[in-house]
């Protein structure tokens, strides 16, 4: 069952970030409505070095 509202810009911009393997969506085990949205491991790794050189 889909509503008739029309997709947000921020749902839009997730399912792209997911068809460009930056992000995967997980269903919730509990709760049908809701998703973990997870960084792949290369882009957890590039984040974590860009905020790492703001350090120095």
């Amino acid at each position: 069952m889909a509503s008739g509202l029309p997709t947000t810009s921020a749902l839009r911009l997730l399912r792209r970030l997911c068809e460009e393997g930056l992000i995967s969506r997980e269903a919730d085990r509990d709760d049908g409505r809701r998703n973990y949205v997870r960084l792949s491991p290369e882009l957890a790794h590039r984040l974590t070095a860009y905020f790492a050189e703001g350090d120095a």
